[in-house]
């Protein structure tokens, strides 16, 4: 069970946790979530071509 020290410290870093707020920011943030869904070969392993 938490403390109140831990449940207070708790909500105060929740403040700084906002998301990404610049469109660059943003940007950045979705082209992450899209190399991770496969949408981008080098994502799939599978797909990656073998030499020789």
């Amino acid at each position: 069970m938490a403390t109140e020290t831990q449940i207070a410290a708790n909500c105060r870093n929740a403040q700084h946790s906002t998301g990404p707020r610049t469109p660059e920011g943003k940007a950045a943030s979705s082209r992450n979530a899209a190399s991770v869904a496969g949408l981008f070969p080098a994502s799939r392993p599978d797909r990656r071509r073998r030499p020789g």
